[in-house]
């Protein structure tokens, strides 16, 4: 997981206004220091919804969920591609790519708590991909 933080950091994906992050397993949250209340907030939220959404076998996958958030419109929109994005679009909160094999979620600030629980929705649509069967107790996830 260590060389996916030092490639995400030489990527299209991190901004010069990320000057803070939280890593707590395979989660990596960056964000700005004015950001920091909110990125608490997602923080600590986010370990009680992952207890609620089952998502422990995340500690055993390999891969890594980056989850940015972008102070304002311009740096978010200067990290993914157009094709993914509709110019200043309040559709466009939150973006979805990936790095390697490592999904990048991308929100646009300022964030709202509204836009918190989209994120938490993201991460368990993720978890089913990257981790399969994890909600299935005799998968070998469990083991």
């Amino acid at each position: 997981m260590e060389s996916a933080t030092v490639l995400l950091t030489q990527s299209k994906f991190y901004s010069p206004v990320f000057n803070a992050a939280i890593f707590d397993g395979p989660i990596k949250i960056y964000f700005s220091q004015a950001q920091e209340g909110v990125a608490l907030q997602l923080y600590f939220q986010l370990q009680r919804k992952v207890e609620e959404m089952q998502l422990g076998p995340l500690e055993n996958s390999d891969r890594t969920i980056f989850i940015m958030l972008y102070p304002n419109s311009e740096s978010f929109y200067n990290s993914f591609d157009k094709n993914l994005v509709s110019d200043n679009s309040d559709n466009d909160l939150i973006i979805e790519d990936v790095l390697g094999t490592d999904p990048v979620i991308g929100v646009r600030g300022p964030v709202e708590e509204s836009t918190l629980e989209n994120v938490y929705n993201k991460i368990k649509n993720l978890t089913s991909i990257y981790v399969p069967n994890f909600l299935e107790e005799g998968s070998e996830v469990f083991a």
